[in-house]
């Protein structure tokens, strides 16, 4: 955490925002308190579904065509 200059706002996501303690020592650390998503757990899954957007359309505005392949989803399990 000494090596990153926090310019602005800390925001804290994934399992560790979950942790009190640990939320609590980064602060104290960096001097600062930090925002936590409601769901901090979800902020990757939503960031990379943003990510894969944004390359299928530019992989679309370029012309070129996506690869596709029949997909099912046969059972899914969240926070077990």
């Amino acid at each position: 955490m000494k090596r990153i200059e926090v310019r602005k706002d800390l925001v804290i996501t994934g399992g560790g925002a979950k942790n009190n303690a640990l939320v609590r020592e980064i602060e104290s650390n960096l001097g600062m308190e930090s925002l936590r998503p409601p769901e901090p757990l979800l902020s990757g899954a939503i960031g990379a579904a943003l990510a894969g957007k944004a390359k299928v359309e530019l992989t679309l505005k370029k012309g070129l065509t996506l690869p596709m392949k029949k997909r099912e989803l046969k059972e899914a399990h969240l926070f077990d």
